[in-house]
């Protein structure tokens, strides 16, 4: 037994096939008409959801009080299909970390298809990975850094969401910025381990104490419409407040820096293996939810 993804749109009826927005999405066995699982349609109407046996048929059922009509555009004979990401179009970076031992080449899976340039002995490693064969590994040396093009993708001020794997070989002898731009210290980690997220200025969001060698998943979620920005680490939501700065600039952003505009005491990121590595610019995750699922296999590439 396989668990997998199956995706879909709800629509209205009434109102000539219109998605209807948030709502709420159940799955039953074809065969037993037994409840499997339950989520909740996006804005748009699109859904994915996990199913306990991916080779199973199953029924979904859409639950709207606003809107009591369906159409067709949730299929009752949903067979298995190839998993894919609803929310593909707003991947602005996808770093999967795949390539071979010691290559100074990223691949950005994003329709953007950006071309990553790393600096000082930032690399391609397979000594360790969370999913695929290797990861990106920012070594113990300075100025290790990695960045991405400039582009206004990043100067928005919507909703956003952050997330990757991340193992520590040590901890850093001081105070570590990184994913930083001069409005925003995205992530922060302290010579203790303690991760966190913070505006210049602001309160801090905590994630937890990182130890080393050990993978941790880390997920920050900015949802404008509520507002509230939350941290997790490893599904679980650490911390959350009612708001956070997203002031995205325009100039190049920089995973693992020493330096970026207007900030000259920012440390690098080192020694440490970063993987699948995903900047989407929408909320993925509800952030009120005190726990998310986490990653299971490598995020689609379309």
């Amino acid at each position: 037994m396989t668990t997998g993804i199956v995706t879909g749109i709800v629509k209205v009826a009434t109102t000539e096939g219109a998605p209807a927005s948030n709502s709420t999405i159940r799955a039953y066995d074809r065969d037993s008409g037994e409840f499997v699982a339950e989520t909740i349609s996006n804005l748009d109407g699109i859904f994915s959801i996990t199913v306990p046996d991916i080779s199973k048929l199953y029924t979904f059922v859409a639950i709207n009080n606003l809107f009591p009509g369906y159409n067709a555009g949730i299929k009752d004979n949903v067979a298995p299909e190839i998993v894919t990401d609803p929310l593909y179009g707003s991947v602005i970076l996808l770093l999967k970390g795949e390539g071979i031992d010691g290559s100074t080449t990223f691949v950005d899976s994003s329709s953007n298809n950006y071309s990553p340039d790393g600096h000082n002995l930032t690399n391609i490693s397979t000594v360790h990975s969370k999913f695929g064969t290797s990861s990106i590994f920012f070594q113990n040396s300075d100025n290790t850094f990695l960045t991405w093009p400039a582009s206004t993708n990043y100067n928005n001020g919507n909703s956003f969401t952050i997330e990757f794997w991340i193992r520590l070989n040590s901890l850093p002898s001081d105070t570590t910025h990184f994913l930083a731009t001069s409005n925003v210290r995205y992530f922060t980690l302290t010579s203790g381990g303690m991760l966190s997220s913070a505006a210049w200025g602001g309160s801090n969001l905590v994630f937890g104490t990182l130890s080393i060698n050990t993978w941790y998943w880390c997920v920050l979620v900015y949802d404008k419409n509520i507002p509230r920005t939350s941290a997790y680490l490893n599904g679980a939501r650490i911390s959350t407040a009612p708001h956070l700065a997203t002031h995205y600039t325009t100039t190049n952003e920089k995973f693992g820096i020493s330096s970026c505009p207007d900030i000259s005491f920012l440390r690098e990121l080192k020694n440490a293996y970063v993987d699948e590595f995903r900047f989407t610019r929408a909320a993925r995750y509800d952030p009120t939810l005190t726990t998310i699922p986490v990653q299971t296999e490598s995020w689609p590439s379309a």
